[in-house]
């Protein structure tokens, strides 16, 4: 993945705060697993638990566009975003994780 981001968002009414981590990838970050393509965020990298809430964007020229692809976040808090292989739509994108 080409670069990664921890930050914290403050909730500016409760005073609460919510980690997060977002991570850019490049087309060629996608993983051919059967018929799906895949990107895989382990635990140990995105460092939110296993409570996590997803999502993926999609670059277009210097914008992020928030887009629906299937996302797994599996009992250990590992996270697989997938896509199916026809038509192959991979993109250059980024994915946030908020969590615990």
């Amino acid at each position: 993945m080409a670069n990664t981001y921890k930050s914290v968002n403050m909730d500016l009414v409760g005073g609460s705060t919510q980690p997060v981590y977002s991570s850019s990838f490049l087309i060629a970050d996608w993983s051919l697993n059967g018929t799906v393509y895949e990107i895989e965020v382990l635990t140990s990298v995105h460092g939110r638990g296993v409570s996590t809430q997803v999502q993926v964007f999609e670059k277009i020229g210097t914008d992020h566009v928030e887009v629906i692809v299937d996302i797994l976040v599996q009992s250990n808090g590992n996270i697989i975003i997938k896509i199916d292989q026809t038509p192959d739509l991979r993109f250059d994108g980024k994915v946030t994780i908020i969590g615990e």
